[in-house]
């Protein structure tokens, strides 16, 4: 589209959400106040993303500062209350900055190497393995799971996990779906209250706003807002 001879757009006050020229979306007021770096988990809150993996290829990628120092979810779905079968899509933290995927097909639980903290994980679900950095680490039937990822917690066969839940900074997620990005999460605040914001589909989310926010108790522990912004 040619905007050739638009110098500017005056953004009206009131309750203005969109302004969109020609079809074309130009500018959006965000629902939030601030980006912050993180969101911080304490073992009773856990977000539903709405994302169920049904029989697509799942990947994600993230940046968790893993907490807990016993088994705890980090984010994961089940078909079935099966730990390991192959509907499962289950990760835990476990002390040290190890991972266990029980996302497999062998009837058993399988542990990475210890990652640092800093370190952004990249776990894929497809062409028969689970991989994390690229790295083989068990056999992944594709298979079918209805319920939808749960971030900090686990989902089986619908039932959200709602104690012993994952403890976390949580930095950025994204996750895909047969190559689709579909969630973009960015931590950010409206006051002082937590939530993932979708990038990716901002209109979306509970209330169509693109936001995400805790479907457990308490509430998160905010980190500082990002280079400054907000009020």
């Amino acid at each position: 589209m040619n905007f050739a001879g638009v110098k500017a757009i005056a953004i009206p006050e009131g309750d203005v959400k969109q302004i969109a020229i020609g079809g074309v979306t130009v500018w959006r007021k965000l629902p939030y106040d601030a980006e912050v770096d993180y969101i911080k988990t304490n073992g009773t809150q856990y977000i539903d993303t709405g994302v169920a993996p049904g029989n697509n290829e799942v990947e994600w990628d993230y940046r968790f500062y893993n907490l807990g120092g016993t088994t705890r979810p980090l984010f994961g779905a089940r078909q079935t209350s099966t730990a390991y079968d192959s509907g499962a899509y289950n990760v835990f933290g476990l002390s040290a900055g190890v991972l266990r995927l029980d996302c497999t097909s062998t009837g058993s639980a399988v542990r990475t190497p210890s990652f640092p903290s800093d370190t952004l994980i990249t776990l894929a679900y497809g062409g028969g393995y689970t991989t994390v950095n690229g790295t083989k680490y068990a056999n992944k039937t594709k298979s079918t799971c209805d319920y939808p990822l749960l971030v900090c917690s686990i989902n089986t066969g619908g039932v959200p996990a709602t104690s012993n839940l994952g403890r976390a900074r949580i930095v950025a997620l994204r996750i895909w779906m047969s190559g689709v990005l579909v969630r973009d999460f960015q931590p950010v605040r409206v006051g002082s209250v937590g939530y993932l914001y979708d990038r990716a589909n901002p209109t979306g989310g509970p209330s169509g706003n693109g936001l995400y926010g805790n479907a457990g108790t308490d509430s998160f522990t905010l980190g500082p807002d990002k280079n400054g912004f907000g009020g």
